[in-house]
């Protein structure tokens, strides 16, 4: 027997994920924030990232009891130099799915937060906000640093002109 409660939904005496309903909320509650940073955060958009998250969720087969972790995504994220207004929710969306694929790969090797923050890093400067990059040669970077402690995988683009992959000119690689 189910039934909801504060957004929570009870099922046979365990808890599960946080309603699509309540996510929605959850990051309406960052709308303020978003505002400050550019962004006219609308009930739309909310219910396009908690219905992406969902999905992303179902695809990955991760279950996030609060819905923390996806708040704290889209938080950092609108402090992100690479999304427009019209793009942010679809941004959002492929970042969720990223993130809980790399989680279910590196087994609980980064907190959550520190996952968060190594995506934004390589989607703002590795990828420069292509999602599509990000989707490829971003993970591998990300779990190639994590498993092999290095970025690899760009040392090919270096002498086709990393500013054309980056968009900047400092050195990238730590």
């Amino acid at each position: 027997m189910n039934k909801r409660d504060g957004g929570i939904i009870k099922a046979e005496g365990f808890l599960a994920q946080i309603s699509e309903r309540k996510m929605a909320e959850q990051i309406m509650d960052l709308a303020p924030y978003a505002a400050r940073n550019g962004l006219a955060l609308t009930e739309a958009m909310a219910a396009q990232i908690a219905s992406a998250r969902r999905q992303a969720l179902g695809r990955t087969g991760r279950v996030e009891i609060n819905g923390d972790a996806s708040a704290r995504l889209v938080r950092a994220f609108i402090g992100s130099r690479c999304w427009t207004q019209d793009d942010f929710a679809y941004v959002i969306g492929e970042m969720m799915e990223i993130f809980h694929w790399i989680r279910n790969e590196i087994r609980g090797a980064l907190t959550d937060d520190d996952l968060i923050s190594e995506l934004l890093e390589v989607f703002d400067y590795t990828c420069n906000g292509d999602v599509e990059l990000m989707q490829t040669k971003g993970v591998e970077k990300i779990l190639r640093r994590l498993n092999l402690g290095d970025g690899g995988i760009w040392d090919e683009y270096e002498d086709k002109g990393r500013e054309r992959w980056i968009g900047y000119e400092e050195d990238w690689r730590e």
